[in-house]
């Protein structure tokens, strides 16, 4: 009697595990896995509020001229005016640090090392609000691939209104509806696209911080990251 007691609590036992790793797998095929943003929330360098995205600035009066890693400009001779990160202060982001764009700046972007396989869902979300003037803010967020590695090619471009307020905004693709970027090297870009108003010429400006970009390829499991 205590022999098939013993024999059913081990059935009940390989059951139950054999169900928790069916569990697990399933877990982690469907797992969402983060992509390699570098500075995300613009804590480096840590010197302080810097313009210019490149270590240059039409206007080097506005703060420091260094070199804020991951991000770039298109910016001819680094002509942008007033753009790139400050101290956030007592307006809560993430981290220390914010960054800022101005309206008649060029575009920020990044590009990254991961491809784009079949099978990809992939979303970017950044937090993000209008500064000033107060009720106007028009963010542009992209994702593209780098055709040859050089010329940038759209997979999905948003323009979002902003709030005044922090608040999280997102964009995203399905590698199955874009077979053309498959294979690519994909890049993500900002920018303010607020129209000149009656209050500035400049379109004003917006804040971002804590950027994301995941992958929902339900074929990658969980610690695949890319």
């Amino acid at each position: 009697m205590r022999a098939k007691t013993l024999v059913t609590s081990l059935v009940h036992s390989v059951t139950f595990l054999l169900v928790c790793a069916i569990g697990l797998f399933s877990v982690q095929l469907h797992a969402q896995t983060h992509i390699t943003v570098i500075n995300p929330s613009f804590e480096k360098p840590d010197s302080g509020k810097v313009t210019g995205w490149d270590g240059k600035s039409k206007n080097p009066n506005r703060g420091k001229l260094i070199d804020i890693p991951g991000w770039r400009t298109d910016a001819p001779d680094s002509s942008d005016f007033d753009s790139g990160l400050e101290l956030s202060g007592t307006d809560i982001s993430d981290g220390k640090y914010r960054a800022f764009m101005m309206g008649t700046d060029t575009s920020m972007y990044q590009n990254l090392g991961k491809r784009v396989d079949v099978g990809d869902v992939i979303t970017l979300t950044v937090l993000a609000k209008e500064n000033w003037p107060p009720g106007v803010g028009t963010l542009k967020m992209e994702i593209f691939y780098l055709n040859g590695d050089t010329a940038r090619v759209p997979i999905v471009s948003e323009n979002k209104t902003l709030a005044g307020t922090w608040a999280d905004y997102s964009i995203s693709f399905n590698a199955s509806s874009h077979p053309e970027a498959v294979g690519w090297k994909i890049g993500i870009l900002f920018d303010n696209t607020t129209p000149p108003n009656a209050q500035t010429a400049s379109g004003g400006w917006l804040n971002f911080d804590n950027v994301r970009l995941t992958n929902s390829n339900p074929t990658i499991r969980l610690g695949n990251r890319k």
